[in-house]
């Protein structure tokens, strides 16, 4: 009976440090990620994960599915085109789940240059409607850089390593 308290006390403990919101016990998932009120001044979480709703995400249907939602390993976008870009922690099955996304990292991923011959250390961009990666500019914001060590041409589809772009201004 003592190592249950002591298992139950180290779940509570856990739960408390990750943040505010509820908590469904079955699956550990909580409501509320970012609690509104606080301290001035104090952290709310170290800012590498994010849980955002998959309905508030930019990304490409990878899965195949006609379900359209974001799937682990997907690069993805806050809507609205303001910079937050990541890859998907998890997989999900309605556009209210929350997604974890990795704002930093080195990430193999599907890339299709579109201007051009892409070397390595170019500045990668996503594009802010449909989510896909390539190297042109004009509806995209810098999603990262590649680390490909091979030339990859334009038109050709390559899964490449990339580095995330801390965020959007990372040029």
């Amino acid at each position: 009976m003592r190592n249950w308290k002591k298992i139950a006390l180290a779940v509570l403990c856990a739960c408390a440090l990750l943040g505010g919101g509820t908590w469904a016990w079955a699956a550990f998932s909580f409501t509320n990620p970012y609690p509104a009120a606080g301290v001035a001044g104090s952290k709310v979480a170290d800012g590498v994960f994010l849980n955002i709703l998959e309905s508030n995400l930019v990304h490409v249907d990878s899965g195949g599915a006609a379900d359209a939602l974001v799937n682990k390993g997907d690069p993805v976008l806050l809507t609205g085109g303001i910079g937050i870009i990541g890859v998907a922690f998890n997989s999900v099955d309605a556009a209210t789940d929350r997604v974890t996304v990795d704002t930093e990292g080195i990430y193999n991923l599907t890339i299709t240059p579109l201007n051009g011959t892409l070397d390595i250390g170019a500045l990668v961009y996503i594009n802010t409607s449909t989510g896909p990666i390539g190297n042109t500019t004009g509806t995209a914001i810098p999603f990262g850089y590649s680390l490909s060590e091979t030339d990859i041409t334009s038109g050709t589809t390559s899964v490449i390593p990339i580095k995330l772009a801390r965020d959007a201004d990372d040029e």
